[in-house]
């Protein structure tokens, strides 16, 4: 087997990844209490080279859970949110 690439540098297990409704952008959620969002490029789908995923760190318990939702003040606006194992949204 060959790695094509690796999802965005967590520090515990992932427990869930969401494709964007463009389908340039993966989410991440992990049990590190953090998710981040992974650019893929366009033309071969596998993450932007020397992309640093931007960190999303506001929940105090391991996430659950994260998913894309519009922005419904334009069509091309994405955002996220996640659910923390207490139950928080963020």
């Amino acid at each position: 087997l060959e790695l094509v690439f690796s999802l965005a540098p967590h520090s515990d297990a992932i427990r869930t990844v969401q494709w964007s409704p463009c389908s340039r952008f993966l989410l991440t959620a992990s049990a590190d209490m953090t998710a981040r969002v992974l650019r893929l490029s366009e033309q071969t789908g596998g993450a932007v080279k020397d992309h640093v995923p931007p960190v999303l760190a506001c929940h105090r318990h391991p996430l659950m859970g994260a998913f894309f939702g519009e922005n419904g003040e334009d069509d091309q606006g994405l955002v996220s949110y996640t659910m923390a194992q207490d139950g928080s949204l963020g």
